[in-house]
């Protein structure tokens, strides 16, 4: 009875939650307009020399930028010629401009005030660390994982955790989970996701409600977010790293100083805000309640045997 009710209790807590997501509107830069013409859609129209023929291609899915996402984006109140000027005003444009430098996030925000809050250089200095930048080297850069047309990040946008778990997994996915972005980071075969996490138990369930970087990072609690991704082989396979007390979930993902908060003090209680994840959450007054009780109901059981042993004894001698 004690433990339905402490099921049903939880079942309350998980279920209540707040969405607190922020979106961005950016209104639309008039300089913007022709090239958005263009990479606004999905197909674009090329002309021959003497305009007489046309052809109507594919655009390139990483040159589609929707101008909806654009204006909700980061870079959204930027013009296009801020980042792309020479060489651009030619259409189409040449293509010796696929192979030119592509510049980093630090190469713009580096060193300012203004970014100083977003540890540019903590994230450089673990990406440095990381597989991605052991494997591939300079070929890989910050927008292989974060289009600049469209990012947002989960901090800024004031995202409730489900939408920055979402957020944050649509980033690995968008390689991890597609057969042709993954061929053009990598020569290795793509393997299946859910049979890569079969070791688990409910892969499924662990890779919709847990961020990739909590388990596949060397994550701190001072970081801003790790960017040190860690080879398969040395990744989180230990069950009890976040059904324990001491989850690093409540460090990385449900970060919070407030470890044991409230009237009943359940260890990890911010995680409760978005789920019951079984061996994490405690609480200390619940554990002295049981006790007390389960005391009490075996009190109750060796009296009624005392009781009951007497009275037999009793009447088999009467």
């Amino acid at each position: 009875m004690i433990k339905n009710g402490l099921i049903l209790f939880c079942l309350f807590i998980t279920a209540v939650s707040v969405s607190g997501q922020k979106v961005r509107n950016n209104p639309a830069i008039p300089e913007n307009a022709p090239c958005i013409k263009c990479h606004g859609q999905a197909v674009y129209t090329s002309f021959s020399t003497d305009a007489k023929k046309h052809l109507r291609l594919p655009m390139g899915a990483s040159r589609v930028v929707p101008e909806k996402k654009f204006e909700k984006a980061i870079h959204g109140s930027l013009k296009c010629i801020d980042c792309h000027a020479e060489g651009y005003s030619t259409v189409p444009h040449p293509s010796a401009l696929k192979f030119d430098t592509i510049y980093s996030c630090i190469d713009c925000h580096a060193g300012k005030k203004k970014f100083k809050k977003y540890h540019l250089d903590s994230i450089v200095g673990g990406y440095n660390k990381s597989i991605h930048a052991k494997a591939m080297g300079n070929t890989f850069n910050c927008w292989k994982c974060h289009n600049p047309h469209s990012f947002i990040t989960a901090k800024s946008d004031s995202l409730d955790i489900k939408a920055e778990i979402t957020l944050s997994n649509s980033t690995c996915l968008e390689c991890h989970n597609s057969p042709v972005n993954f061929k053009r980071v990598s020569d290795k075969t793509q393997i299946s996701l859910l049979k890569s996490h079969d070791w688990l138990i409910h892969p499924e369930l662990h890779l919709k409600n847990i961020r990739c970087i909590d388990c596949h990072t060397a994550m701190s609690p001072d970081s801003f977010t790790s960017h040190n991704i860690l080879p398969a082989s040395k990744s989180v396979r230990e069950c009890v790293e976040c059904h324990s007390q001491k989850s690093m979930l409540s460090k990385n993902l449900f970060r919070s100083r407030n470890v044991n908060a409230g009237f009943l003090k359940f260890s990890n209680n911010r995680i409760m805000d978005y789920a019951f994840i079984m061996g994490a959450n405690r609480s200390i007054t619940l554990n002295i309640i049981s006790t007390i009780l389960f005391i009490f109901v075996l009190i109750v059981i060796f009296i009624h045997m005392f009781f009951l042993l007497r009275y037999r004894k009793h009447h088999k001698n009467g």
